[in-house]
């Protein structure tokens, strides 16, 4: 079973009560973030108590306490997820310093940072550019530019929240290696550590424009797709059980992604050839040719291939 892919957010502390050792913050909002993705508030399935961490950081020695009386904002614009960190003050040790320490440098302005991670639902986080025009998170593929993380963002309708941070990102650094200075040991130690991760993570490398060269060895492997006609039968027959093949099932599974993904691939070269070479037309005209080629020549083939794939991928899920 495929793991779930885990997403963070980033956003701020709001209040701070030192001697309750609590502090308010918002978690999550409904607004777009830089990557391009839409977290929606009112599908997000947020438990009662979560862990509290820092910096995301999966070591129990590490937690802070946690984080309770999540609350969604639903009639706020942008819509958000509010809940109160519940830091654990007591205790002895290295552990006990630190989560009073990181207490102390909220209270004191210089940690203003929070995370949540979370799992989205397959079924149902979906591609901006495939949302009805009219809803307010829809993308006009052919309005973006071709790296614009708007082409690539997905709204996440069903999410289950994993845990909350506190995090350095946007913090002085100075600030830190002040409280370094300040303390000793294990809990120096920590402020050290904590300071190398004031800055927000690179941002996801978006596509770059296809060059000719890349536009070239796209129509070549069409070409060679569209000669190996004979494969799909194969594949089918395998499937029928007529053959025993492990590999079967992926295989096609490549075969039928690769068409499906031509069109999207052709889109993202359309009204991009304004005032390109004789060749990089031609190259594009190659490509529709064969892709309209293939359509009509594999229709039927790819319908039965498609049933029986989802027929081994119920047999198997069974």
């Amino acid at each position: 079973m495929t793991e779930p892919t885990t997403f963070e957010r980033l956003q701020r502390v709001q209040s701070v009560d030192v001697d309750a050792g609590t502090f308010g913050m918002t978690l999550a909002t409904e607004g777009e973030a830089v990557d391009g993705h839409i977290l929606a508030i009112e599908g997000g399935t947020v438990p009662d108590r979560m862990p509290m961490l820092v910096s995301h950081w999966n070591d129990p020695t590490r937690s802070l306490g946690s984080i309770v009386r999540a609350r969604k904002h639903l009639s706020e614009s942008p819509r958000r997820l509010s809940a109160m960190g519940e830091v654990e003050t007591d205790g002895e040790g290295v552990s006990a310093e630190i989560r009073r320490d990181v207490l102390h440098m909220i209270a004191r302005g210089h940690i203003t940072a929070v995370s949540i991670r979370w799992n989205q639902d397959p079924k149902h986080s979906i591609p901006r550019t495939e949302l009805p025009n009219d809803h307010p998170h829809y993308v006009d593929r052919d309005k973006e530019p071709f790296n614009s993380p708007k082409r690539y963002g997905m709204l996440f309708k069903r999410w289950t929240a994993q845990e909350g941070s506190v995090v350095a990102v946007g913090s002085d650094p100075k600030a830190l290696i002040g409280r370094a200075g300040e303390t000793r040991g294990e809990v120096s130690s920590f402020w050290r550590a904590l300071s190398e991760h004031t800055d927000p993570p690179a941002p996801r490398k978006l596509p770059e424009p296809p060059t000719e060269a890349m536009l070239a060895a796209f129509a070549a492997q069409i070409r060679e797709f569209a000669g190996k006609g004979v494969t799909l039968d194969a594949l089918r027959a395998v499937l029928d059980g007529e053959q025993k093949q492990p590999t079967a099932e992926e295989h096609l599974s490549q075969l039928l992604a690769r068409i499906d993904a031509f069109d999207l691939r052709i889109g993202a070269l359309e009204g991009r050839v304004s005032g390109a070479p004789a060749a990089h037309l031609t190259t594009i005209d190659t490509i529709r040719s064969v892709l309209e080629g293939i359509r009509q020549d594999r229709t039927e083939a790819l319908g039965r291939a498609r049933a029986e794939l989802e027929r081994m991928k119920g047999r198997v899920t069974q």
